[in-house]
Parts: C-alpha cells; sequence; structure tokens
C-alpha cells in the first residue's frame, strides 16, 4: 500500500487535525474509536483505508499521523475529546520547552529530543511503502516551523524517495494572535522548506475569512470553520487516490504537474461551493461558475493581489455528480477566459481528477452538503502577495535590529544568518517575477551560465 504519513506540528497544525481525522474517518466509514461497523455501507467505503491509516491486530484503524505540539492545549483536546480512541497516544507528544514562540529555540530543541526521533522512527517502520509525507503547520509560529524543518533537514535520506508536502498556514496582518517576530519564523521557515520539500501549499486566514464572506455570508468566522473548510480542501487533493476515483492525481502528479521548475514550488488553492446548512436543499450548483470561483477571492485561499495572476500549472479536483461531459464544458470555458493568464512558455492545459463520491458532511456543523464541488491546486504570480509581504515585514524588523537579541543570546545564531535568510527569500521572490515569460527565463539563464564561466 502506498502510505501517506501526517505531521501536525504546533497549534494551527494539531487544531487541523481533529476535523481533517473527522473527515477522513467519515469518508472510509471507520467510527471514531477506530472500529469498523459491519455493514455493506462500510464495506462500500472501504477503499484504500491503509494509505492514511495503519490496522491493529484487533481490526481496528489508527491515523498514519505524528501531532507535536509545546502548548499542552491543543494535544489534550485530543486525548480528552471527540477522538480520543481513533489517534495512538505514543504518537501524540506535548514537548516541555520554553521557546518563546522563536523558530531556533524550537528548532535546538527538535534536534536534541531523542524522544521525537525515536517517535518517528516507530512511525515510519509501520509503512511498507512511503509515498510521501503531509506536514501541517504555520510558517510563523516558533514550534511548527522549526519542527517541519527539522524533519524534513533530518530525515532527507529517508525521504529521498517519496514526496515532501506541506500545507503552510500564513501569519495574517489582522491576527489577533500574531507574535511580533513571526517574520523572522516565517522566513526561516520557508527558506528550509524550499531546500527540502517537494511543494508547499499556503493558506492564509484572512482569505478564508473573505472565503465566508462571499459564500457563506458570515462577517465573523470562527477557528472552527476555518479549519473545517481547510479539511474539505486537503480531503478534496487526497480523494482520488483514497476512494477509487475515476479520474486519478496523486502527490507525485501535483509535484509533476505544477512544480515545472524547482524554484517555483509554492502553491496556492481554492474550493467552492461552501454553503450554509440551512440553504443546502435549495441551493443550485454549476460546475462551470463553481470552478471560474477558483480563479477569484470567491474561492481562494490566499490574499488575490489586484494585478492578473500568471499561472505556471493547474490541477482541478471534482466530487461528487460530474458527469465528463460537464467537466469537459467547463475546460473549455476556462480555457477560452481571457481573465485566467497562463505564462507564455506554459501550455495552456488543466490537469484533472475526479471522483463521483460527494463530500461528506461534517457533524455539528453549519457548513452544508452538496452534490459536486470544485477544488483547484495552482502554481502562479498570487503567491508574490505572501511572498512580498513577509519579505517587507522582515526587512522592516531587521533594518531596525528588532528583537534580533532574542535570537543572537547564547550564540545559537549569528546575524549573517539573517543576511543570508533574507537574500535567500528575495531570490524566492525574483523568481517567480522571472519566471513570467520565457525571455526573462532565458535571461535568467545565460546570467547563471556568465556566473559560472568566471
Amino acid at each position: 500500500m502506498r502510505e501517506i504519513i501526517s505531521f501536525h506540528f504546533g497549534q494551527s497544525g494539531v487544531q487541523l487535525a481533529h476535523p481533517l481525522w473527522e473527515l477522513y474517518s467519515l469518508e472510509h466509514g471507520i467510527n471514531l474509536d477506530g472500529s469498523v461497523p459491519n455493514t455493506s455501507e462500510s464495506s462500500d467505503k472501504d477503499t484504500n483505508r491503509n494509505i492514511l491509516f495503519s490496522e491493529t491486530q484487533n481490526d481496528c484503524y489508527v491515523p498514519l499521523a505524528y501531532l507535536a505540539d509545546d502548548d499542552c492545549q491543543g494535544i489534550d483536546q485530543i486525548r480528552n475529546g471527540q477522538l480520543k480512541q481513533l489517534f495512538s497516544t505514543k504518537f501524540l507528544q506535548e514537548f516541555q520547552e520554553d521557546s518563546g514562540s522563536l523558530w531556533i529555540s524550537s528548532y535546538k530543541s527538535a534536534q536534541a529530543s531523542e524522544i521525537f526521533k525515536n517517535q518517528i522512527r516507530q512511525l515510519l517502520d509501520k509503512c511498507d511503502s512511503l509515498q510521501g509525507i503531509m506536514i501541517y503547520h504555520s510558517v510563523s509560529g516558533g514550534f511548527g516551523g522549526s519542527y517541519a524543518s527539522y524533519l524534513l533537514q533530518e530525515y532527507e535520506d529517508d525521504f529521498s524517495k517519496v514526496i515532501k508536502s506541506t500545507v503552510s498556514l500564513l501569519s495574517s496582518d489582522e491576527s489577533s494572535t500574531s507574535t511580533i517576530v513571526e517574520p523572522y519564523n516565517s522566513v526561516f521557515t520557508i527558506n528550509q522548506l524550499k531546500q527540502f520539500s517537494n511543494f508547499n501549499i499556503f493558506v492564509d486566514n484572512s482569505a478564508l475569512s473573505k472565503v465566508c464572506e462571499h459564500q457563506l455570508d458570515m462577517d465573523q468566522a470562527n477557528f472552527d470553520i476555518l479549519n473545517r473548510m481547510i479539511a474539505q480542501m486537503i480531503a478534496s487533493i487526497t480523494s482520488t487516490q483514497r476512494l477509487n476515483a475515476e479520474m486519478l492525481i496523486d502527490l507525485q502528479d501535483i509535484n509533476q504537474n505544477l512544480v515545472l521548475l524547482p524554484e517555483l514550488q509554492f502553491l496556492h488553492t481554492s474550493y467552492a461551493p461552501f454553503i450554509q446548512k440551512d440553504k443546502q436543499n435549495t441551493f443550485g450548483v454549476n460546475l462551470t461558475q463553481i470552478s471560474q470561483a477558483l480563479f477569484s477571492e470567491v474561492g481562494s485561499f490566499i490574499k488575490c493581489p489586484p494585478k492578473p495572476s500568471q499561472y505556471f500549472g493547474a490541477n482541478l479536483f471534482y466530487r461528487g455528480d460530474c458527469p465528463y461531459s460537464e467537466i469537459q464544458t467547463t475546460i473549455n470555458e476556462l480555457k477560452s477566459s481571457k481573465s485566467i493568464n497562463f505564462a507564455d512558455w506554459v501550455p495552456l492545459n488543466y490537469q484533472v481528477a475526479m471522483c463521483s463520491k460527494s463530500t461528506i458532511q461534517f457533524q455539528n456543523t453549519e457548513l452544508g452538503k452538496v452534490n459536486k464541488t470544485a477544488c483547484l491546486v495552482a502554481n502562479s504570480t498570487r503567491i508574490l502577495n505572501p511572498l512580498k509581504n513577509i519579505h517587507s515585514r522582515f526587512k522592516s524588523l531587521y533594518q531596525k535590529k528588532c528583537f534580533l537579541h532574542w535570537f543572537l543570546k547564547n550564540s545559537i545564531m549569528d546575524e549573517s544568518q539573517f543576511v543570508n535568510g533574507l537574500e535567500f527569500f528575495s531570490s524566492l521572490i525574483l523568481n517567480y517575477e522571472q519566471s513570467i515569460s520565457q525571455e526573462k527565463i532565458q535571461e535568467k539563464q545565460n546570467k547563471e551560465e556568465a556566473e559560472i564561466i568566471k
């Protein structure tokens, strides 16, 4: 079986674990205690459970997942909540450390933790044919960013033949929970992701709040709703390899289809429709309309810049009542759209996945059930918006030498790492800007070749 291991690091990652694994369990006919009811309906859902779950000797299923944080609150909610019998307790880890939300402090703690290393090794040993890992975390948090960074770097050899992906939450300028050193943490984390992972899907809670306004008529969405929205997106991306889909895209395909150049690995996603539960019986879904919404702020999980984006690739994931003829009509409409622009060196081509099994409705939620959904994972210059925001905030702090002493004390870092981090991050932005046209790519390659000759 081609397994996927999930790692949930830090507050953001652990909080996402509850709705995501509730949804996975519902989709695979697994009770929330890991048992499987002996019914024909459950048998119908018994499709590739072992991709995400490991089977125990007493015929129960346990998530192939590892949850860790330095704050007991999120882990305790899992231990004492609705999913307390689903997860393996040895892979629910609370690390007692006082990192002060600093990336480097948590990184050093991960580096020194034999408990962490032993637990990762035990989880890897449960897999016969690992296809990939998915890390869920925030790039701006001290714990979530650093433990993701350390895992990818330390186990680079173990993961050399598998796809290494992340769903990375970005800090929001409007967030009331943000810390003052978030720009530093974000730059150090993203630089590590660039070096040691294959692709990264960015998600911004402020953009999700806009999606709630557009699709759910909600001005103030709480984190429970936002995390359920993210969970539905993730379930859609993984659905075709889990649920015997008619048209399949797996992690390897996402990497191959969307990361056309190694320097362009940061992706974004969109989803539609979300509807309120009390409107689910009156809401009509038009496949073309919800597909077009994916390319605007109506469905986007990151903020849309005012300037039109240039696309380098787009994967579309359809679920539910989506006949092939209807999908083909929709794709033709998208190809003829003047508002969706592909870079001149990229073929105008949409890779499509389709799973006839509709999304499953969460229990006790405001989100309603629909008979068809669409999800987009894309690579485009839209990603420049969050990258430039992080870059600007980092420079603003660093030029004033704000809070540097927190990172430099006890010689755990030196200032050159800030200079190198800023230069590396600037190059990430430049790579996207120079990849808009074939001409600029050629100019970049000529410059690199000239440097080598020197």
